[in-house]
């Protein structure tokens, strides 16, 4: 059962995530692996694993573990994708089947992962949206879902059900947002300027208009 803080807090990362996701989810997924390569480094301590002479390196290395392995991650979940679908999208237009000997199979799918791989790194914004999206989807249907399913145990199948199709709405409306709110700062940037410096600049003024 999620304690009310908890739920809140999920509910904030969530709704941040679905309409926003694409702006700081680079630095998010960054964040993630270093608090998660020092909370490691933490527990492994704390149990007593690591000789006290070695303290200061896990506390500084363990970190920066967790910041490579987000960094693969990243590239993970662009790279992984662009690959499957070139490689199942050359093997379609080609006629080339897994029952195929191998020798004519390797290239075909060879070829169409790279194609793929390389399309997938011009489209890692679209796909940023998209993985954000979902995860704030997610967060958001667990933050409002877990204390329906517990006060009514009954109805979890039903719940269940409409939780799936509320997480895939909510999918589809933050990829729309989020395409709308990429599209208008394109619009508004001059050619130096960065997306994050455009919402960082009106979050500042809008700031100063409440403080004032």
């Amino acid at each position: 059962m999620l304690t009310p803080l908890v739920a809140v807090v999920l509910l904030v990362v969530g709704v941040l995530l679905t309409v926003g996701g694409f702006l700081f989810f680079r630095e998010g997924v960054y964040a993630l692996g270093f608090l998660l390569g020092l909370s490691v480094g933490i527990v492994a301590l704390g149990n007593g694993d690591v000789p006290g002479r070695w303290a200061l390196v896990v506390l500084v290395a363990a970190p920066l573990v967790g910041v490579a392995i987000a960094a693969l991650y990243r590239y993970f979940i662009v790279v992984v994708p662009g690959a499957v679908f070139g490689g199942w999208a050359a093997m379609a237009l080609s006629g080339v089947s897994l029952s195929s000997p191998v020798d004519s199979l390797a290239p075909v799918v060879i070829t169409g992962a790279i194609l793929g791989i390389v399309a997938a790194w011009f489209l890692e914004t679209a796909i940023i949206m998209l993985v954000s999206a979902s995860w704030g989807a997610t967060l958001i249907t667990v933050a409002l879902g877990a204390p329906l399913l517990d006060s009514a145990a009954s109805l979890e199948t039903g719940l269940l059900a409409a939780a799936t199709l509320f997480r895939g709405v909510l999918t589809l409306v933050g990829l729309a947002v989020q395409s709308g709110i990429w599209f208008y700062l394109r619009r508004s940037l001059d050619d130096d300027e960065q997306l994050r410096e455009v919402v960082l600049r009106a979050a500042g003024k809008q700031y100063e208009a409440l403080r004032s």
